[in-house]
């Protein structure tokens, strides 16, 4: 008996958590990445997002287990009320990342971004952001912005510090179409 209640309950969380991910996919979609949420769309979203997040059943270390691999931006918008943003916060929490961003009134649509994707090699302790993009609706870009990712040391289960990753990005490099990698440049 004991364990096809455990495989009931373990049914039913699937389908809420399931239940509550299409939620959350339908919340964004409308959205370009977050772009154009107002204060109310975001503050629904993020509440969707914490509900989602306290159904995984995951433990901390089936987490860690499975952070490695490549991610997609789905959806990035900022917690605090807009007023309450910092010029740099501004352009941080736009879909192109605080780099492109900073180009943005310059030049008045010539960017366009693609994708964003977080590389994890957390085995390799490295990270990296691809932000894909198209140059005058012609030429394709890419900036790569590299790092490294630490988790945080393993205390047991229930720990903060056993969620955290540790992330320093360290440089990051340009690539145009014909021109791959013609512009890296080290942060320190």
């Amino acid at each position: 008996g004991g364990g096809w209640v455990r495989g009931t309950r373990g049914a039913r969380a699937a389908r809420v958590r399931a239940s509550v991910r299409d939620e959350c996919i339908d919340a964004i979609r409308p959205f370009r990445r977050g772009e154009g949420a107002t204060a109310r769309d975001r503050s629904q979203i993020l509440n969707l997002l914490e509900r989602l997040e306290d159904s995984n059943a995951c433990s901390s270390s089936e987490i860690r287990e499975q952070l490695q691999g490549s991610w997609i931006l789905l959806y990035q918008a900022p917690v605090k009320c807009e007023e309450d943003l910092s010029a740099y916060e501004k352009r941080a929490v736009t879909v192109e990342g605080p780099f492109l961003s900073a180009f943005k009134p310059l030049t008045k649509g010539l960017f366009k971004t693609l994708s964003n994707t977080q590389n994890i090699l957390v085995d390799e302790q490295k990270i990296e952001n691809i932000a894909e993009f198209r140059v005058a609706s012609r030429w394709r870009g890419k900036l790569n912005i590299a790092g490294q990712v630490v988790l945080g040391e393993d205390k047991g289960e229930g720990s903060e510090e056993t969620r955290k990753a540790y992330v320093t990005f360290s440089s990051f490099s340009l690539s145009l179409e014909g021109l791959e990698d013609f512009l890296t440049i080290p942060i320190d």
